[in-house]
């Protein structure tokens, strides 16, 4: 992930990676939602995972949280002159007709960007 932010010269300082451990993954839509609230007049690029992978404490057991649905509810607690300064990229390998419906109906309008996106950066990283 270093290397995007890298390759869009988005200096390390105003980067934020979250996802290391359980307790980040389920408090990234708060996280987010306090982010925005508190940077009002920033532009926000978030890059998600479609599948975030966590243990349940109380069970032990393995869960998948979806990124896009992630994405969508906080695009649903945000108030509209702040939705509009995130764009939100869902990172995923799985491309099946089912799966870009998910995306397009959760949170991704930008489809056709998101694939341009991955695209260039896929050709230009590896």
């Amino acid at each position: 992930m270093g290397k995007f932010f890298d390759f869009l010269k988005i200096p390390p300082e105003q980067c934020k990676i979250i996802g290391e451990g359980s307790a980040e993954i389920k408090g990234f839509e708060d996280f987010v939602v306090t982010f925005m609230q508190e940077h009002k007049d920033d532009y926000v690029l978030m890059v998600v995972d479609e599948n975030l992978d966590t243990v349940d404490e109380t069970t032990n057991e393995s869960i998948n949280i979806s990124g896009s649905q992630c994405v969508d509810n906080i695009r649903k607690r945000l108030p509209e002159e702040l939705e509009k300064r995130m764009l939100a990229l869902v990172r995923s390998a799985n491309d099946s007709t089912t799966d870009i419906a998910i995306y397009n109906k959760k949170a991704v309008s930008l489809w056709l960007l998101v694939q341009i996106v991955l695209i260039l950066f896929s050709e230009l990283l590896f």
